[in-house]
């Protein structure tokens, strides 16, 4: 398998804002729903509006995320992480920079290729080939590696690839599912190269997508059942065979901002147990499509005893599933 070294990785992640969210309650196809006369009834509330009974059947918890001022789109928190991040690099001359993929999980699917296009413009990355992943459910990070790694592959890039996740939620109503996750705003960015020495390594990655396992509307709120939690140690096992490892090999854990006992039978079925769990924010919620790139940078700056390996995994509420080994 392709590996791929990460010259770098910034995050943009705004400040920090109360919000307690009550979950919709029926099916959705669509959108559509949130017209419909009982819509009411599916919208978050603040929790200046509930008493302290309505709270409890409503099942909000009320925490802090990351929520962008009004006015600042997806678009602007990813050039904003993308310009930050190759500030840091001023020896690496922008005409080498051969791919850029924009990764988002919000609303608007058609948006990651315009967005893209603006940062090669305003930036200046005139030799960028724009890409755009979207609707992964936070997992889109694994999919646009996979893409870069095939590039890289293919010998049709020889210089460096530009990763860019973002999100900006735009109705409290898609932040909340359940009364333990909600989705806060943030734009990360990544610069990656073939293999190269002197680099933290991205020596495997795997993503697979299993929509009958939609866990966002099965029942009043969002939960992750066995299959759940069979698949993500299916999809981690894949990843340290790719990588031609074993799960003691791992020494340091980056998982997503999911409930306790969710994480726990993934990380005992995986065999982790024994790996080091990266400290996570409890007030800080899921940073959505740039959940992953934070939690990578994260692994890159700890204070951790240095591992050779590390693990970094996602799962997201409609199906899809990631996974992929950093060797430091």
């Amino acid at each position: 398998m392709q590996e791929m070294s990460i010259i770098g990785v910034h995050s943009v992640i705004p400040p920090l804002q109360p919000f307690a969210g009550a979950r919709a309650t029926e099916k959705a196809n669509g959108y559509a729903f949130i017209l419909s006369e009982g819509a009411v009834d599916a919208f978050p509330y603040s929790a200046r509006r509930l008493n302290e009974s309505q709270l409890a059947l409503h099942h909000c918890d009320e925490t802090q995320i990351p929520i962008a001022a009004p006015g600042t789109s997806s678009g602007d928190l990813a050039l904003q992480a993308a310009r930050e991040l190759l500030d840091k690099y001023p020896e690496i001359a922008r005409e080498h920079i051969g791919l850029i993929i924009h990764v988002h999980s919000t609303l608007d699917e058609t948006i990651s290729g315009s967005v893209a296009g603006r940062i090669q413009h305003e930036l200046g990355l005139r030799n960028a080939l724009p890409f755009g992943v979207s609707q992964q459910h936070v997992c889109g990070f694994f999919a646009a590696c996979d893409l870069a790694m095939a590039f890289f592959s293919s010998g049709e890039l020889h210089g460096l690839a530009l990763i860019v996740c973002s999100d900006k939620w735009l109705s409290p109503l898609f932040r909340a599912h359940g009364p333990k996750i909600a989705f806060g705003d943030a734009g990360a960015a990544a610069l990656l190269r073939s293999t190269d020495g002197g680099y933290p390594r991205m020596v495997a990655v795997t993503y697979r997508s299993e929509p009958e396992l939609n866990a966002a509307y099965n029942g009043v709120t969002m939960q992750f059942d066995d299959r759940h939690v069979q698949t993500a140690a299916k999809v981690i096992a894949a990843a340290l065979t790719a990588a031609d490892l074993s799960s003691r090999d791992i020494g340091i854990i980056i998982e997503p901002t999911y409930p306790p006992n969710f994480l726990q039978s993934v990380s005992e079925l995986s065999g982790l147990q024994h790996a080091q769990h990266l400290p996570r924010s409890q007030h800080i919620g899921h940073l959505s499509a740039a959940a992953a790139l934070v939690g990578l940078q994260k692994t890159m700056t700890s204070d951790l005893s240095q591992a050779d390996y590390s693990l970094l995994w996602q799962v997201g509420m409609a199906g899809d599933f990631g996974a992929c080994v950093i060797k430091s």
